[in-house]
């Protein structure tokens, strides 16, 4: 998955495409790029890529850390064992 779809789902990513030319063919004429709508659901969808990603990050890490102590204990991780 390309990082720009990154924590959209599929339905999202479809109903954001038909909003989009529905709005490219009927909304708007020219605006700002403050007020044009379709410039906010770019920002709009470009906030929620990010967030996913960090959201991803800090999860992997959290998991990375988690097992980096078990090992330096020399432990086995059993299921369901969370510190």
């Amino acid at each position: 998955m390309h990082a720009k779809n990154e924590g959209l789902s599929l339905g999202y990513r479809f109903k954001w495409r038909l909003d989009y030319v529905l709005l490219h063919a009927a909304g708007p004429a020219t605006l700002s790029e403050e007020l044009d709508p379709r410039s906010r659901m770019k920002r709009q969808r470009a906030a929620r890529s990010r967030r996913a990603r960090r959201e991803r990050w800090v999860r992997e890490v959290q998991t990375g850390q988690f097992l980096r102590r078990a090992e330096l204990r020399g432990g086995v991780l059993a299921e369901g064992v969370a510190e």
